[in-house]
């Protein structure tokens, strides 16, 4: 289903408010696994979502940073770290998600969590500063959004995230999906050719049957 909608609406489901979906609860344990990412993030100011679709709240200087400032400071959230999830998240806080407090102008602490980063690198090496490419495979709750705005501050300036691309969870990897116009019988076909073998893999993953 790629092409017809943006990628955070087939293939990473990016939302603060996750809308309920009655068929969602049964199907959790078939997408469990390692998640990969493509981001792109601009240097120079941070916002109050930490995405393009917030208010610019903290501007830095950006010019001093190279890309090899980059790949040192990469290293430095690599493995297992911790991280604090962001306002704009679904997270809940006494019994209200992190999201509709933050709608409100209410910011609470949030404890930071042990998170983990199995890989992460550069992305697109001739991209111009400010702007900067990012690939990386992440386990569960880790919020790239938080991940670029303590890159910049890590930097000595602010960033913020500007696109973002789910490329792989679990077994499942974006190089699988059928464009929509490419929904065609014997495509679908061959496509669903190796289901077996991804339900193998997730048995062997889960420890549950298909």
């Amino acid at each position: 289903m790629r092409g017809q909608w943006s990628h955070d609406s087939v293939m990473h489901g990016y939302d603060y408010a996750p809308l309920p979906h009655p068929r969602r609860a049964p199907v959790r344990w078939a997408i469990k696994g390692g998640k990969g990412y493509r981001a792109e993030a601009l240097l120079g100011h941070e916002t109050n979502t930490q995405d393009a679709l917030g208010e610019a709240t903290v501007h830095g200087e950006w010019e001093h940073v190279t890309k090899e400032d980059i790949d040192a400071a990469l290293g430095q959230f690599t493995g297992d770290i911790m991280q604090v999830p962001p306002m704009f998240s679904a997270l809940h806080k006494d019994g209200q998600r992190l999201y509709e407090l933050a709608r409100k102008g209410i910011t609470v602490e949030r404890e930071a969590r042990q998170v983990r980063v199995d890989s992460l690198r550069q992305a697109d090496p001739a991209l111009p500063l400010p702007l900067l490419g990012l690939e990386l495979e992440c386990g569960g709750g880790f919020y790239v959004r938080t991940l670029i705005e303590d890159l910049g501050r890590a930097l000595g300036t602010r960033a913020h995230m500007t696109a973002l691309e789910r490329t792989k969870q679990g077994p499942f990897e974006l190089r699988h999906a059928l464009r929509l116009e490419e929904w065609e019988y014997d495509r679908l076909c061959k496509h669903l050719g190796d289901a077996p073998g991804i339900l193998d893999r997730l048995e062997a993953m889960t420890g549950r049957g298909a």
